[in-house]
């Protein structure tokens, strides 16, 4: 794969660009530069004048692929920049996105990391279609998104493919042949090299290996994972996870050929094993939600793979929250199996909802601030809470002041989260059932702040769809608040 790079400045002087390679260099500098900030508002200015640079350059030269290429890159890179609750403006950065890349698909069709970004793109475009109000037909669209994307990446390995095993080949070959530059001294060659560039711009072409053509294949299961769950047909959907373990099993036996002493398949192993582990929990959920029947073999083999990575290293924040997120899983399952049946799981419930509770609380402790594991916390502690069992009850005070408090530490951290607030306002509001009256006038104060940073009646509506912990009474008491923040004039 290869990526435009800046060469250097010649004495370090800044100009204002005015050729098209000028425009280039300043672009990927600006976007370099982004990278180094991390994920702040100064990075996301330098994003934002990196894709104006881009489309500077884009008006001297329309054609060139590299340019349109990088452009639709740092689009998609400014859709983590924008606050969730403000989906159409990251769903517009999206679909430009979109247009750069198949821009430069237009121009050059086999541009492997065009493919790759594209294929990326039309998931991230399956995911807002969940969050954008008003879509009537968001399942098809999403199904046909994530249908493009998997054969964008299967087209993307097969080119690797095929370019690894011409480099075989001609590595071979190459060996025995002589080039007019063999004899020319290293420094002389970088002279003559340097005199006859004319420009700054350099194009960095990174070699494919096996482990490029694991990650493809990891990418090709994440989408195909994503699929089997949404489509509507059940032998559709069996088919898809199938094709989606037969690629999973494609990349072990790719990296069983790698030195294991290799830092590199060390960390290709970790990805492998998790990405399994999430295939498995997926499919067990859908075949809960096609049969009614817990899958308890799917479950169980999915922790198992997770533990192959924390059996040596405990601390993996990734395997850590990918292991409680399957437990909670595997428990909200038992628990809707012992509502429809009748059968009381409710010793294993709560030991499954305990465990994950431990493990969140694990990564917590390696990770104090990450704004996932928080809302994880929340979530569980207010379902643990609600759980229709004597224990569940004992500990139902504890709990909601566990939630509330989780729900707290994110929104302090970022005031845009408008999940968060809801959160933190149900845990408060449940605490009133509770004979904690101060908590209902909390509520209402955090109600109105939800309001403030962009909460709406829609955002309401999602967090309905989403959440199944959050009960109808709450929400009817969050729809007063709105009103009589409308008739106050509150904003």
């Amino acid at each position: 794969m290869k990526r435009v790079k800046a060469g250097k400045k010649k004495g370090g002087e800044e100009k204002v660009p005015e050729t098209f390679d000028e425009y280039m260099e300043e672009g990927v500098r600006l976007e370099e530069k982004g990278e180094r900030y991390g994920p702040s508002d100064k990075a996301k200015r330098l994003y934002e004048r990196s894709a104006e640079t881009y489309a500077q350059a884009h008006s001297l030269s329309t054609n060139d692929v590299d340019c349109l290429y990088n452009w639709g890159r740092v689009l998609f890179i400014l859709i983590n920049f924008q606050p969730e609750h403000e989906v159409l403006a990251r769903f517009n950065l999206l679909t430009e996105s979109v247009r750069k890349f198949r821009q430069a698909l237009t121009i050059d069709p086999d541009y492997t990391d065009a493919l790759f970004n594209l294929g990326q793109a039309l998931v991230t475009h399956f995911e807002l279609l969940e969050d954008l109000p008003n879509v009537i037909d968001a399942l098809q669209q999403g199904i046909a998104s994530l249908h493009e994307a998997v054969s964008l990446f299967e087209r993307v390995y097969a080119l690797q493919t095929e370019e690894l095993e011409s480099r075989r080949t001609s590595g071979a070959e190459g060996s025995m042949e002589d080039t007019s530059d063999a004899n020319v001294p290293v420094n002389d060659l970088n002279a003559q090299m340097e005199d006859d560039a004319p420009s700054t711009m350099v194009t960095e072409v990174t070699s494919v290996t096996e482990f490029s053509l694991i990650d493809t294949l990891l990418s090709t299961v994440n989408t195909l994972t994503s699929l089997a769950s949404i489509l509507p047909d059940v032998s559709a959907s069996s088919v898809t996870y199938q094709t989606a373990i037969a690629k999973l099993n494609q990349a072990e036996t790719l990296l069983t050929s790698q030195n294991s002493d290799n830092e590199e398949a060390r960390e290709k192993y970790k990805d492998l094993q998790l990405q399994y582990a999430q295939t498995l929990s997926s499919h067990a959920d859908r075949q809960f939600q096609d049969s009614g029947r817990v899958d308890d073999k799917s479950y169980l083999q999915s922790v198992q793979r997770v533990d192959t990575i924390l059996d040596h290293q405990p601390r993996h924040v990734e395997a850590l929250c990918d292991k409680a997120d399957i437990l909670t899983s595997f428990a909200q399952a038992q628990l809707l199996f012992a509502v429809r049946s009748g059968i009381d799981y409710s010793e294993s419930i709560w030991s499954l909802y305990t465990q994950a509770t431990q493990i969140y609380m694990a990564a917590f402790e390696v990770e104090p601030k990450n704004q996932s594991i928080l809302l994880k916390l929340g979530d569980i502690n207010c379902a643990r809470a609600r759980l229709p069992m004597p224990i569940a009850q004992r500990n139902q005070a504890q709990l909601l002041k566990n939630a509330e408090f989780f729900y707290k530490s994110v929104v302090e951290n970022n005031r845009q989260d408008t999940t968060a607030w809801i959160g933190y306002a149900f845990a408060c509001w449940k605490q009133t059932s509770l004979g904690a009256a101060e908590k209902g006038v909390e509520t209402d104060k955090i109600l109105r702040m939800w309001r403030r940073v962009g909460g709406t009646d829609e955002t309401l509506q999602d967090a309905a769809r989403d959440n199944d912990l959050l009960e109808p009474d709450f929400f009817d008491h969050v729809r007063e608040v709105i009103s009589a923040m409308t008739t106050t004039g509150d904003p």
